[in-house]
């Protein structure tokens, strides 16, 4: 990769190796879903959906409220295993959560602040 900056370049970059990873997973039988998944001692539960059907929100909920370990947000790879279950690999993503979500969490200050005090999406914090 060339380029001017160093930015343009070093993104260019990870989504091209990105895309080759990508190919590499469906070349080897890997299929994408559009899931979120938790997991908790090599078990893992898919909730799957469309954009905006609350994938996030679910996987987040179940993290939560059970102490499960969050995997994967929106996309996940899945192929059969040879013990007649079915493996799972995270795809990264941004996370979108609702600020409903982390008011009823508790989580609502803390990502307020981590936004440098300002309320996410320029919204007034919750009374």
């Amino acid at each position: 990769m060339v380029g001017r900056r160093a930015e343009d370049v070093a993104t260019a970059t990870a989504r091209l190796a990105r895309e080759v990873v990508r190919g590499v997973l469906l070349r080897d039988g890997w299929t994408v879903l559009h899931a979120s998944a938790v997991v908790r001692d090599g078990r893992v539960i898919l909730t799957l959906g469309g954009k905006g059907a609350g994938k996030t929100t679910t996987a987040v909920a179940l993290a939560h409220r059970y102490r499960l370990g969050l995997l994967a947000n929106d996309r996940v790879f899945v192929r059969p295993a040879g013990n007649g279950g079915v493996d799972v690999l995270p795809w990264p993503a941004a996370a979108a959560v609702g600020l409903g979500l982390l008011d009823a969490l508790g989580w609502f200050d803390v990502a307020r602040g981590a936004a440098g005090g300002r309320a996410a999406s320029g919204r007034a914090a919750p009374p």
